[in-house]
């Protein structure tokens, strides 16, 4: 059985606060909605939550950051294969030392880099200042068992309300 727990923000940085705790805690972004609510209590629109997107540019720019790093910190390792001795031994180890670290660093950011991107919610940028301005915005979680964590964290937020069932 679906249980469901509200909670009402006035702040859109609570708001996002809450999301975000609420990804970091397992709930997942299907059992989540936004909503922007008016001053006689109707739903004016609904602010997607996204999972996935965060996870796969989160990989993207880690990848690519560790992969930058690397070669930059590859520069003094291939410093010795310029010149006239290219072509000995050291030089082209020196280069491929300095290629397999920009590798190494590559294959560590992508997860790293996945792992901070999960549960991003992007609601600072959707949800404009004066939007909420003598207005709400409502935090729904329906699901079978995350509604006791879903309401300590709307609580701990600063959710000017909460409410809902189940456990």
């Amino acid at each position: 059985m679906t249980h469901r727990v509200e909670g009402t923000f006035e702040d859109r940085r609570r708001l996002t606060r809450a999301v975000r705790q609420l990804a970091e805690n397992g709930v997942p972004a299907d059992t989540i909605r936004v909503f922007i609510v008016g001053e006689n209590g109707t739903h004016i629109r609904e602010v997607e939550v996204e999972d996935e997107a965060g996870t796969r540019t989160g990989a993207l720019i880690g990848g690519a950051v560790g992969a930058g790093i690397g070669l930059v910190l590859a520069i003094p390792f291939s410093a010795g294969v310029s010149g006239e001795g290219a072509a000995d031994s050291v030089g082209l180890r020196a280069l491929a030392g300095g290629l397999w670290l920009a590798m190494v660093l590559a294959v560590i950011g992508a997860p790293l880099g996945a792992l901070v991107g999960m549960g991003r919610w992007q609601g600072l940028k959707r949800i404009s200042r004066k939007e909420l301005d003598g207005r709400s915005a409502m935090l729904v979680v329906e699901s079978e068992g995350l509604t006791s964590v879903a309401r300590e964290v709307m609580a701990e937020a600063g959710a000017t309300r909460v409410k809902g069932s189940g456990s």
